[in-house]
């Protein structure tokens, strides 16, 4: 009788823990769940109706707040006239966690790639740790420039925050998205496959309230998966509507473990390091 007794206890006690398991699971998803219903409900046999950019967005930012890593391979393709510059390689990155109004909250990023221009190839590595500190690392043969970034320190001639500066951001389609995007007015254009994956397709044109003269683009398109609500790719237009900057991800990670040591970088002793922040103040004369 005991035994029988112990038995129905402890398929209790296993019960119990399966309903807490369970209601955690749930809590977990639900935030995604209730944000995705509106890009998938759809009525049997009508035409597909495009979620609006609105709620695409919201389910980016939705699956976004559950992201504390990424990485993925990049190309990237800049065009200004006749000159061309093709970037591809691997970028990773680390968002940052909560912080308190007086300890701001630093994301760290690493971009290491090949950049090819005019015929020549360059190596370069960027580095931002969360000591507010940008580094980029050029490298030619046996030619190498270093070159520093303290985004604690004003530009000097400059109202602009430092960390909008950022060289590791021009990497990103996230932060790109993340820069234009207050300025901007989105419409869903459709749903495109890319890298076997499924994607809606926005497009940001810039707001009647957007600060004039002052905005450097005409046009802002971003790919977010259906599946992820991650930007996959972004294309950057001029005013006449012509590409500048396109940004493909492939091999896209979320959440991977990354090394603390891949976002510190220590330039060798005696290195000539270049102040970026003095040559900046120097372009603002």
């Amino acid at each position: 009788m005991r035994r029988e007794e112990n038995e129905r206890l402890l398929l209790s006690l296993e019960f119990q823990q399966c309903v807490v398991r369970l209601r955690d699971v749930i809590r977990f998803f639900l935030p995604a769940i209730i944000a995705a219903a509106p890009l998938f409900a759809q009525t049997p046999g009508a035409p597909p109706v495009l979620p609006a950019a609105d709620v695409v967005l919201k389910y980016h930012d939705t699956r976004l707040a559950s992201v504390k890593s990424w990485q993925a391979n990049f190309i990237k393709n800049i065009s200004e006239g006749a000159l061309t510059v093709v970037q591809s390689g691997t970028v990773r990155f680390v968002r940052p966690s909560a912080a308190g109004a007086n300890t701001p909250a630093v994301e760290k990023g690493r971009a290491d790639f090949l950049m090819q221009v005019k015929g020549h190839e360059l190596s370069y590595t960027i580095v931002s740790g969360a000591d507010n500190v940008a580094w980029q690392i050029v490298s030619q043969g046996n030619l190498r420039g270093i070159y520093k970034l303290d985004m604690s320190r004003p530009i000097a001639g400059s109202k602009e925050d430092p960390r909008g500066l950022n060289p590791i951001n021009e990497v990103s389609p996230l932060a790109i998205l993340q820069k234009f995007r207050l300025y901007l007015d989105f419409t869903t254009d459709g749903v495109q496959e890319l890298g076997g994956r499924q994607l809606y397709r926005l497009i940001g044109k810039p707001k009647a309230s957007a600060p004039a003269g002052q905005l450097p683009l005409g046009a802002l398109q971003v790919w977010i998966g259906a599946d992820d609500g991650f930007p996959h790719r972004v294309v950057v237009a001029d005013s006449r509507g012509n590409p500048v900057q396109t940004i493909d991800l492939s091999g896209v990670r979320l959440n991977p473990p990354l090394d603390d040591a891949l976002f510190v970088f220590t330039p060798p002793p005696n290195a000539n390091i270049q102040d970026l922040n003095a040559r900046l103040g120097q372009a603002q004369k």
